[in-house]
C-alpha cells in the first residue's frame, strides 16, 4: 500500500476544543464549549465524534506547582554535577552527561519512575483522581512516571525533537497479545511501569494519557501536540495499514514505522507524513491537567522561547482487568519505592486506592509498621 496515505482520514477541517474550562491564551483549538458542565464535557469530549482530549484548569494549586518544580530542580542539582537552577549557562551540562540523550530528545530524566514528596501528592490528588474517574469510573490505578523539562532555547537550551506517535502497538492493541500481564515490577525493573502504556489492550479500555502542567506553557514554549479526533479514525487507519511486517523500521526509510518493543510498541509518524499538518499545539496554564484518548496521535514540539516548560506525566487505568498476581506485584513495587523514599506517611486514603494497596494483605498494618511485602 501507499504508506504516505496511512495517516487516517483527512481531518484538516477539524478544530480541537477544550471542554470545561478554557485557557486564557488559547489557540483556536481551545476556544469552544467554555460553558459545559465539567463532568458532562469530559465524557463527551472523549466520546465518538469529538476531539478526544480535554483540559481541566486549577487541578493542583500554585503552591503544589511550585513545590513540584522545586523537586525537579533539586533532582537535577543533585544528579548532574555543575547544574544550577539559577544559572541557565549551566543547563548545557545536561547534554554532556552519559544520559544527555534523554534530556536532549524529550526533556526526560533517565529514571523512568521518580518518587518524591510532591510527585506522590500529585498522583493521589483528589482533583486528579476525580478527573480520571469521570471517564474510567471507580476502581482505578495511577501511573508511576516522571517529569519533563524543556530548556529555553533562546537562552542556550537544546531543542527537543518534534514528533508525533501512538503509544500502542496497532495490531496487538486490538488482538490483546501485548504480554501486559507478564509485568511483575521486580526491583531494578522500574521500566516495567513505562511498559504499561505501549502494552495496552483495547479490551481493557478506555485508555487515557495525561500531562499535569507545572508552569504557564505558551505556544512557543514547546510541549504537547495532538491530532484532534484521530481516535475516531483509528480503526479505519489500522485497517489501511495492512501487515505488521510492512512497517518494521528500516534505516534510511522515509515513511512511518513501528518502533518495536517486548510485547508492545509505539507507532512513529515520519516528519514528511501529511498528518503533521493536522497536529495542534496545546498551550496550558499552570496547574492544568490535559487528558487525551490513547488512540489520538500525539507528541511534542520543541521549545523556541526564553521560558522553560515543566510538566509531570500522569495517567490512570482500570484496576479490574489486572490479574491478582500482577496487581499484588505492582502494589508491592510501589510500596517498596515509597518506603525507600521514606514517604509512606504521605499516602492518603485516596492513595491507598490508586496505588493499589487494597490488593495487599494487611495493607493498613504494613503502612503503620513500614514492613515490606516480603517481610
Amino acid at each position: 500500500m501507499d504508506k504516505s496515505r496511512a495517516h487516517g482520514n483527512d481531518q484538516s477541517s477539524t478544530a480541537g476544543a477544550s471542554c470545561g474550562h478554557v485557557e486564557d491564551y488559547e489557540a483556536a483549538i481551545l476556544a469552544a464549549n467554555a460553558e459545559y458542565d465539567v463532568k458532562k464535557a469530559f465524557v463527551q469530549s472523549l466520546a465518538r465524534d469529538s476531539y478526544g482530549f480535554v483540559i481541566f484548569r486549577d487541578v493542583i494549586s500554585e503552591e503544589d506547582c511550585r513545590a513540584t518544580r522545586n523537586e525537579i530542580w533539586s533532582y537535577l542539582e543533585s544528579k548532574v554535577p555543575g547544574f544550577r537552577r539559577d544559572d541557565p549557562e549551566t543547563w548545557r551540562v545536561l547534554s554532556e552527561t552519559n544520559t544527555g540523550r534523554y534530556y536532549d530528545a524529550y526533556g526526560l530524566p533517565p529514571d523512568p519512575v521518580i518518587v518524591t514528596r510532591q510527585l506522590v501528592r500529585n498522583r493521589q490528588n483528589c482533583n486528579v483522581i476525580r478527573a480520571f474517574k469521570n471517564i474510567l469510573g471507580d476502581g482505578i490505578l495511577v501511573s508511576q512516571d516522571r517529569w519533563c523539562l524543556y530548556r529555553a532555547t533562546q537562552r542556550g537550551g537544546v531543542p527537543t525533537r518534534n514528533n508525533l506517535h501512538l503509544d500502542l502497538h496497532p495490531w496487538r492493541y486490538l488482538d490483546g497479545n501485548t504480554q501486559i500481564e507478564d509485568l511483575r515490577y521486580e526491583e531494578g525493573h522500574d521500566h516495567e511501569f513505562s511498559l504499561e502504556i505501549p502494552r495496552s489492550r483495547a479490551e481493557d479500555g478506555p485508555h487515557i494519557q495525561g500531562v499535569l502542567n507545572l508552569l504557564d506553557n505558551l505556544e512557543e514554549d514547546g510541549g504537547t501536540q495532538l491530532v484532534p479526533g484521530f481516535h475516531n479514525a483509528f480503526m479505519e487507519w489500522k485497517l489501511e495499514l495492512g501487515k505488521e511486517s510492512e512497517w518494521l523500521f528500516k534505516p534510511g526509510q522515509h515513511s512511518n514505522w513501528l518502533h518495536p518493543g517486548n510485547g508492545g510498541a509505539s507507532f512513529k509518524f515520519h516528519e514528511q507524513d501529511p498528518i503533521q499538518a493536522l497536529a495542534h499545539r496545546i498551550p496550558l496554564k499552570q496547574g492544568s491537567l490535559l487528558l487525551w484518548d490513547q488512540r489520538c496521535v500525539h507528541g511534542s514540539r520543541p521549545n523556541c522561547s526564553s521560558r522553560v516548560r515543566m510538566a509531570q506525566f500522569i495517567r490512570a487505568f482500570r484496576r479490574a482487568p489486572l490479574s491478582k498476581d500482577r496487581a499484588v506485584a505492582r502494589a508491592c513495587a510501589i510500596f517498596r519505592k515509597l518506603k525507600a523514599a521514606q514517604l509512606l506517611d504521605e499516602v492518603s486514603g485516596s492513595g491507598m486506592e490508586v496505588f493499589g494497596f487494597h490488593d495487599l494483605p494487611d495493607a493498613m498494618d504494613m503502612m503503620q509498621t513500614g514492613l515490606s511485602c516480603l517481610d
